[in-house]
């Protein structure tokens, strides 16, 4: 992998990360920061880390993009399984939030051949 590959793809786990928690993209900027502070503390003598941590690209804008790559992703790889799968049951739910927009879930549980186990 080139220099920018590994950049890119740490920028991700970043992003999932973010994702995972519920945080905003604008913390991405505060973990680069943190991620700074550590490789200097832990390599001062290794400068090409701390220089690899700040070629990074995690602004809000890029994390957005990379976000709707991962959603992408996701959503393919769930119609690859439930495609395969030889029964499935979907369950919705309609709310609405505080200014009366509505919001669909979908819930699908389906077998997963390959993995055998319930999804």
């Amino acid at each position: 992998m080139s220099e920018q590959d590994k950049s890119t793809e740490a920028a991700l786990h970043v992003c999932w990360v973010l994702n995972k928690h519920q945080k905003p993209f604008s913390d991405s900027e505060i973990v680069k920061e943190c991620m700074l502070e550590v490789a200097t503390a832990l390599f001062q003598e290794n400068k090409k880390i701390v220089t690899s941590i700040q070629d990074i690209p995690l602004s809000a804008r890029s994390n957005t993009r990379r976000t709707e790559m991962l959603a992408a992703e996701n959503k393919k790889n769930l119609f690859e399984l439930l495609h395969k799968s030889p029964c499935y049951c979907i369950a919705l739910d309609e709310s609405c939030d505080l200014v009366d927009s509505e919001q669909m879930s979908i819930f699908v549980r389906f077998f997963d051949i390959e993995n055998k186990v319930f999804r």
